[in-house]
């Protein structure tokens, strides 16, 4: 045998013996670390290093470092060099990579050497341990005797780690055991010290196996065993929520733990007594070839499901008032309000349609001064500026903790928009919120100063009205002055022009005789003038004295006062559909019956006898009186000037008069709340009409000014 050949033989045998007198310790890392010392010892090694594949690192074909030489290495977890190694050693059991292999490179560049000559060896099922030698590459033969080394020191160290896994496995069950106990210990106490009700139930048997106290309690049974002898149905109310019964409780119920491994749900609960409550149900599942439990966890919700269903249908009421409400309404948190040392930033919470319509849409939650003052006009309703008004409402705000206020705001369209304000600060929760609401008040403030501007005009107008009653109370003195002091001297004038005219009548001639009468006429003229502005200003300045009375009466009155004028123009007078029953100044109304049917008689036409049809018609507020005659007619151009005062359409050769008849009649129509007009065409007769309120009293608001 070659020298070279014992000596490899020496070494193993060395090896070999080492391996097994290192087989009295248990340790699996010591006994690995003298094995691969006295490898790197004896083979003049630079690296060693041992891994197993272990059961759990098959998925990922992952290997665990027992043990490394030098111990820098002693970390070695690197993924892709274990899938390197394994991907290697399918293929043979024994590899050398030296710098022709494939690896050689990946391996040095790993391990930091770039010399020498790695050794791959799979040992056993699970081992793999991977030497390097720099001094000189791995021979065939050494390798071969080298085997048989590494197939002991593999089924040894198997024989550890099979040890050592026992070892693991009784300690594990031993702390397992342990810790079952412990937890059922645990659950026991939590089982019967829950604040909850907690029931364990048999899906095959439908009983309930187990329960606690507090499920005794809550469901006012007087045992446990009482209780367990109870279905599971006789726990749920008969009715659930939204009329759902319980069998269909049950069933839902039944159906979702098919798919899901728990089920919650708020329920009505039954006690005993017939007593209905409110609790909340959680049910979990735990199925398994040998059972089918559900374990259940009841709370009694009862008084919180009542004041959270109080709670909700406040809210939904307060909800209700600010989206439906007629004004603006804004709520907005202020952040770090009360932080002197932080500014003050905002957060809309609620803005209602209202709001959001006055503020144009706009989201923003509108808090501070420059907001505000970019929506409002330069100025206040009051003439103050926006901006030193809103700094007195903030000021008063911060005092007091809330202000009302009026402010206006411009639209879209630049148009103000008049509101009254109410804003508040209040604190919840450790939240500051502002509470703005904005009642448009715009057409009432319109309103305001319509009546406002209608208060100076009415002032205005009794300031003219005053000085009319003046200029009416000189006029009737004037009517007085007219009647006693103006028609003596006419009177005086008429009596000494007719004596003078006797005195001389054979001495005046033809052209004496003419200008006494001009005389006399214009004097009478003069006279029916006085009398018709006496008239007038009789009727313009007396109040209206309402009665009863008989329309038709009161026309046949007429009649037979203008007997004489209806007889020379040979006139003839309908009077028909008259109301019996009317109120009016009796008075007025006969003047202007007397005038009406005076002007027919007056305008006729040639050749032609009056016709005069007189009639009234009820309306809903008024009565409506006509006198239609075939007179000469009005044109169209003066139908509206002939009640006014001294407008006469002809002169006094004609037809005879003062121009103040139409307009005495218009101004007693207008004391009876009414209106007269007349329809006329030229030469086909006109038919003058007028209206008098119904149910006239005698009131202050019906005297004639």
């Amino acid at each position: 045998m070659p020298a070279d050949n014992v000596k490899i033989v020496k070494e193993l045998s060395l090896l070999y013996e080492l391996s097994l007198a290192i087989g009295q310790s248990m340790d699996i890392q010591e006994n690995c670390k003298a094995f691969l010392r006295s490898l790197m010892f004896h083979k003049q090694l630079t690296f060693a290093a041992y891994w197993i594949q272990e059961k759990g690192y098959e998925k990922n074909n992952g290997l665990q470092l027992i043990y490394a030489i030098p111990d820098k290495y002693s970390c070695l977890t690197d993924q892709l060099l274990h899938q390197e190694l394994l991907a290697i050693l399918k293929q043979k059991k024994i590899i050398i990579i030296n710098n022709t292999h494939l690896v050689f490179n990946k391996l040095s560049n790993f391990f930091s050497i770039d010399k020498g000559c790695f050794l791959l060896y799979r040992i056993s099922n699970q081992g793999v341990l991977l030497l390097h030698r720099q001094v000189s590459d791995f021979q065939e033969l050494e390798i071969t005797q080298l085997n048989t080394v590494f197939q002991k020191f593999g089924f040894f160290m198997e024989g550890l780690l099979a040890q050592d896994r026992l070892i693991q496995e009784m300690q594990m069950r031993e702390q397992t055991e342990h810790a079952l106990k412990k937890r059922e210990k645990q659950y026991k106490a939590i089982f019967e010290s829950s604040y909850q009700a907690i029931g364990i139930y048999d899906v095959e048997t439908d009983k309930v196996l187990d329960c606690n106290q507090q499920a005794v309690e809550l469901y006012q049974f007087n045992s446990k065993e009482e209780l367990l002898k109870t279905s599971l149905i006789d726990f749920l109310a008969p009715i659930q929520f939204n009329n759902q019964t319980r069998e269909e409780l049950m069933e839902e119920k039944f159906n979702y733990l098919q798919k899901h491994d728990k089920f919650q749900r708020i329920i009505i609960a039954k006690r005993k007594t017939g007593e209905e409550f409110v609790v909340e149900e959680t049910a979990i599942k735990d199925f398994d070839q040998n059972k089918k439990h559900l374990f259940f966890f009841i709370h009694n919700i009862y008084e919180k499901y009542k004041a959270q269903k109080e709670i909700a249908e406040r809210k939904s009421i307060y909800q209700s008032l600010i989206y439906n409400s007629f004004d603006g309404i804004d709520i907005v948190e202020l952040l770090h309000f009360r932080n002197k040392q932080k500014q003050t930033t905002a957060k809309l919470i609620v803005r209602n349609e209202v709001m959001k319509k006055i503020l144009g849409g706009c989201m923003n939650p509108i808090v501070f001064e420059e907001d505000i003052l970019k929506l409002s006009p330069e100025k206040q309703a009051n003439g103050q500026k926006s901006e030193e008004l809103l700094l007195q409402i903030r000021k008063q705000l911060q005092d007091i903790g809330y202000i009302q206020h009026d402010w206006q705001l411009l639209d879209k369209d630049g148009n103000v928009m008049d509101f009254e304000a109410f804003t508040q600060l209040i604190e919840v929760n450790n939240k500051v919120l502002l509470i703005r609401i904005f009642k448009n008040v715009s057409k009432r403030k319109k309103q305001e100063r319509l009546i406002q501007q209608q208060i100076l005009d009415l002032n205005e107008k009794n300031e003219e009205l005053k000085k009319y009653i003046e200029s009416n109370m000189n006029l009737e003195n004037f009517a007085y002055a007219a009647s006693h002091d103006l028609q003596a001297p006419l009177r005086t004038i008429i009596s000494y022009t007719q004596l003078l005219e006797r005195r001389l009548q054979k001495s005046l001639g033809e052209d004496e005789k003419l200008f006494m009468d001009f005389i006399v006429s214009a004097t009478l003229n003069m006279q029916q003038l006085i009398k018709d502005l006496l008239a007038f200003s009789r009727v313009n300045t007396t109040k209206i004295n309402v009665q009863k009375l008989n329309a038709k009466n009161l026309i046949e009155e007429v009649i037979l006062e203008l007997h004489t004028n209806i007889q020379e123009k040979k006139a003839v007078i309908h009077y028909q559909q008259l109301p019996k029953i009317c109120y009016a100044d009796r008075i007025k109304l006969k003047q202007l019956f007397q005038n009406l049917i005076t002007n027919s008689l007056k305008f006729t036409q040639t050749n032609t006898i009056p016709n005069i049809h007189i009639y009234a018609e009820e309306q809903t507020t008024h009565w409506l009186f006509s006198i239609k005659d075939n007179g000469i007619g009005i044109d169209k151009e003066y139908q509206q000037k002939i009640f006014l005062l001294f407008r006469r359409l002809h002169n006094n050769t004609e037809y005879k008069g003062t121009g103040i008849g139409l307009a005495l009649c218009k101004k007693i129509v207008e004391q009876h709340s009414g209106k007269i007009g007349v329809e006329s065409k030229l030469n086909e007769g006109s038919r003058f009409y007028f209206t008098i309120k119904k149910g006239l009293v005698n009131e202050p608001s019906l005297v004639g000014v």
